[in-house]
């Protein structure tokens, strides 16, 4: 299992369902999250010692997948 599996697994231990899935695309991760849970994921993410994440890299408000329809689910995508 890679780094990106394990925060992911972590993730998913911590916040539930709050966290959808891992999903990965062209080398992408992704990881769905709730929007309430949004600043306590990324908070987890810096504070955690074994990741010691310092950068986002994008956020967005919804879902974007040349396999899916164009949708807004009110949920937000973390993409590493």
């Amino acid at each position: 299992m890679g780094l990106l599996e394990t925060v992911v697994e972590s993730l998913q231990k911590e916040f539930g369902e709050s966290v959808q899935p891992l999903e990965e695309f062209r080398g992408e991760i992704k990881v769905s999250v709730e929007p309430s849970q949004i600043v306590p994921v990324c908070k987890f993410l810096h504070d955690e010692e074994d990741f010691s994440f310092n950068f986002l890299s994008k956020i967005t408000p919804f879902t974007i997948s040349i396999n899916q329809p164009f949708t807004n689910k009110g949920r937000y995508a973390s993409f590493s």
